[in-house]
């Protein structure tokens, strides 16, 4: 026997299985990142300007203290990075407003696909963030709750299955990235890049 397994070849054949289980994984993030790019690229709808500048001073904010703590100013930093503090900033404004588009695309995906978010899924999403910092589950729970956080935590779980809905729906075993995100986007994109800024909201998650 080696280890818990009856023979050597029954070992080998456990690590096939598992490191073909992390591949299936890395592919279907990659096509993931390129669907929601795609998705992104191919619709007109722009974010309330409100909600980027919020979000963009947020990011900001937490930029600088970043910096700040390497004893550096963003003026400082822009010059050891060979730009400017205007290019910075655009490129943040740029990633904001990606990043809040994406967030309203996949909200309208998940509500004309009529996805839910069940307790199940939250208690799961709960656990698997304490077994991360090897903390107790339901001292985790319990910070969640209290914080007021249980709403931003269903609604990143109902993005992450509008996303993976996306994927699934470009049938993307065995075949091309490129290939499977651009039918992923023609299954799923087309009616969200119709999106006007008032259909296109936040999505509530259902808890219950």
């Amino acid at each position: 026997t080696v280890g818990e397994f009856d023979s050597l070849d029954d070992l080998k054949e456990d690590l096939r299985v598992r490191l073909a289980e992390v591949r299936r994984g890395f592919v279907l993030e990659e096509i993931g990142r390129r669907a929601l790019s795609a998705l992104i690229d191919a619709s007109e709808l722009e974010p309330p300007a409100t909600l980027v500048d919020t979000e963009f001073d947020h990011r900001l904010h937490h930029f600088e203290e970043d910096v700040g703590r390497a004893d550096l100013t963003l003026e400082k930093y822009a010059e050891q990075v060979d730009s400017t503090v205007l290019e910075i900033r655009s490129e943040l404004r740029r990633e904001t407003t990606a990043a809040i588009k994406a967030e309203l695309l996949l909200e309208q995906i998940a509500r004309e696909e009529k996805i839910e978010v069940t307790q199940e899924d939250i208690a799961r999403e709960i656990a698997l963030a304490a077994a991360g910092a090897d903390r107790d589950t339901e001292e985790v729970a319990k910070e969640v709750v209290q914080s007021g956080r249980l709403g931003a935590v269903a609604a990143d779980i109902m993005r992450r299955k509008a996303l993976e809905h996306v994927v699934e729906a470009a049938d993307v075993i065995g075949r091309p990235p490129e290939e499977s995100t651009v039918e992923a986007v023609n299954s799923s994109g087309d009616s969200a890049g119709d999106s006007s800024e008032d259909d296109a909201g936040p999505l509530e998650a259902n808890q219950t």
